[in-house]
């Protein structure tokens, strides 16, 4: 019992020596957002072509009788809510050298990952690794 008082292990609001050099982090940001077009607004269907729709799927063969080209709709105003959480951790390993891990909420299908859309049914978060990294810092020895 003597050994284990001088050395800390059951003394109370202490911890391990390890558990200092690892620090937790995250942050949440959420936001409304709203595309509003006009009334009149390119509603005509096919003047604003969706690229992104055809480079991703199956070709298009314009040749053809009933070829549907990919549109977006720009005359539905979209109301949703945006959602980005981020947690990671940092950890000194040892002397010189320290390690980073971030996981974050997002979509991979979109360019901008690190928004989700709140309330979309069927459809769960997705969870990214956002950031890794390490680092070696140089040691002085003298």
């Amino acid at each position: 019992m003597v050994q284990a008082k001088d050395q800390g292990w059951a003394s109370p609001g202490t911890y391990p020596e390890w558990a200092s050099r690892i620090h937790i982090y995250g942050d949440m940001r959420t936001r409304y957002e709203a595309q509003l077009f006009p009334k009149g607004c390119y509603n005509a269907p096919g003047q604003i072509i969706n690229f992104n729709a055809i480079n991703t799927g199956s070709p298009l063969d314009l040749g053809a009788n009933s070829v549907s080209i990919p549109t977006f709709d720009s005359d539905q105003d979209r109301q949703r809510f945006r959602l980005r959480a981020r947690v990671g951790i940092d950890a000194n390993l040892d002397d010189g050298f320290t390690a980073g891990l971030r996981l974050g909420t997002g979509d991979s299908n979109s360019p901008v990952h690190a928004q989700s859309d709140i309330g979309r049914v069927r459809r769960r978060f997705l969870e990214i690794f956002d950031l890794a990294r390490s680092r070696l810092h140089q040691i002085s020895t003298g």
